[in-house]
């Protein structure tokens, strides 16, 4: 829209009155113009950011929700981990307190066996005193059963002449009955004298083995 031009004088000219009065005119419009720009400028800025503040309101909404949700679901999560945690801490705890309870055991099977049982030169001097002994013992035994068989044979054999002796004489027979049971009586203590050394001898040797078993 324009508004009239400017007006010309009588005598065909501009002049200043005319002039002002076009440039006021001209100027009125465009401040109506501005005027109505401006008005629909604001009002479409305002449709704009009530626009923009909604949106914006709805993300910052959407957005609380969804950070709302993950510090419940992390708050959730971290609960279970020191749940599982605590419980692992427990249970390492307990298999520790287990693993000590075995070593203390271990340990004191030791000291028992430090104790109760002697070390390896000790028993090995024990068992060369034992076999020492028992040879010693051994020995005098077979001393005695030389000594023994070699007094019955020197009986025997003087039994066997007093028999001949016997036989030789018709006469002095209850003599020659007397000799011959004094022989056996002889005899018989020989034997039992024998015997006894025998089990004496038995009954060392089974001690000797008795205290080299018991001994590690």
């Amino acid at each position: 829209m324009t508004g009239p031009g400017p007006v010309e004088s009588s005598g065909g000219g501009w002049t200043p009155e005319t002039v002002l009065a076009h440039l006021t005119s001209t100027l009125q419009e465009l401040d109506t113009r501005l005027t109505s720009l401006g008005v629909a400028l604001e009002d479409r800025l305002t449709v704009l950011i009530e626009a923009n503040n909604e949106r914006y309101q709805q993300r910052f909404l959407d957005a609380q929700t969804a950070v709302n949700t993950a510090l419940s679901a992390a708050e959730k999560a971290v609960t279970a981990a020191l749940s599982a945690a605590k419980e692992a801490v427990v249970k390492a705890e307990v298999a520790s307190e287990k693993r000590f309870e075995g070593v203390n055991e271990f340990r004191s099977t030791l000291a028992d066996q430090q104790r109760t049982l002697i070390p390896r030169v000790e028993a090995e001097l024990r068992l060369n005193a034992l076999e020492g002994k028992f040879g010693e013992a051994l020995h005098s035994l077979e001393k005695k059963v030389d000594t023994a068989i070699a007094s019955l044979q020197a009986t025997a054999t003087d039994n066997a002449k007093r028999i001949a002796e016997n036989r030789a004489h018709d006469t002095g027979v209850k003599e020659q009955v007397t000799d011959r049971r004094a022989t056996s009586s002889e005899q018989r203590l020989v034997i039992g004298l024998i015997a006894s050394l025998v089990v004496s001898a038995i009954t060392v040797i089974a001690l000797l083995l008795k205290q080299a078993s018991s001994t590690p």
